[in-house]
């Protein structure tokens, strides 16, 4: 899937340009690193009580959905 390489490629890109360090699969040392902001106090312990994991290592892939959607709706 070409499309999904170049999403992949200028993940990897924004994320060099920001200072990041990227492991081989393209996750991040930390989870704020790949958040636009930090996260709310709302929002963390919401995610604290959730079942899936994600601040303990989901949400910092580059490609997580989680940080997707926190990057877009935590600001509201």
């Amino acid at each position: 899937m070409q499309a999904e390489r170049n999403i992949r490629d200028a993940q990897i890109a924004w994320a060099k340009s920001q200072g990041l360090s990227i492991d081989d699969k393209g996750y991040v040392d930390d989870v704020d690193a790949n958040l636009w902001k930090p996260l709310s106090a709302h929002a963390r312990a919401a995610y604290e009580r959730g079942a899936g994991s994600e601040l303990q290592g989901h949400m910092k892939a580059l490609h997580a959905s989680s940080a997707l959607v926190v990057n877009f709706f935590d600001y509201w």
